[in-house]
């Protein structure tokens, strides 16, 4: 799950922080955990739709910054292509959509991506994760009632998956992705 930088105007930056703070890698850094693993999602897909979507990753973690070069733009339209070579080796295999969501936010272009994270959605309704940034994606483009509907859609999904007893191990990072979206629609003190 990526997680965007929310804008000033909607007055939530410090609360932001301040969950980044309590939430930190091994590095120090602010980031928030993912509640499954990578390894985890992957099986049971298309092996050729997995390496392909990886290959697509690689080429999008050398894209820096909000400024895109044209070696960059080279990078992202490339990962496009391996992106829609991977979903048609496997249209089930949802975290290729997600990734090509990923890079179509990166080239701005958010309303497709939003339109792809509504494909992952319908194969798999309870991937909150994809819900949440359809929300980040609305909240980008100005739609902060769009986005705020997509946090408590999120919220549901989250609290399904949190009471489904075959994933006991993953709670705490449930319980950090509830907490984030309660901090986005309801404020710091929820």
């Amino acid at each position: 799950m990526w997680y965007f930088t929310r804008e000033s105007a909607t007055g939530k930056n410090q609360q932001l922080d301040s969950v980044f703070q309590a939430i930190k890698d091994d590095d120090g850094e602010k980031r928030l955990i993912d509640t499954i693993k990578t390894k985890d999602l992957t099986q049971g897909f298309n092996t050729r739709a997995v390496n392909l979507s990886n290959k697509a990753l690689e080429l999008y973690s050398y894209v820096s910054g909000e400024s895109i070069t044209a070696q960059d733009s080279l990078n992202l339209e490339l990962a496009l292509d391996l992106l829609d070579k991977a979903i048609k080796l496997d249209t089930q295999y949802y975290l290729a959509y997600a990734n090509k969501a990923m890079v179509l936010s990166k080239l701005k272009k958010y309303d497709e991506a939003i339109e792809i994270l509504d494909r992952i959605i319908k194969i798999r309704p309870d991937y909150a994760e994809g819900i949440a940034n359809q929300g980040f994606l609305y909240e980008k483009i100005g739609n902060i009632q769009k986005a705020t509907e997509k946090y408590k859609d999120a919220i549901a999904a989250y609290l399904r998956r949190l009471n489904n007893p075959y994933i006991i191990k993953k709670r705490v990072n449930i319980q950090v992705d509830i907490a984030f979206m309660l901090l986005l629609t309801e404020g710091k003190e929820t």
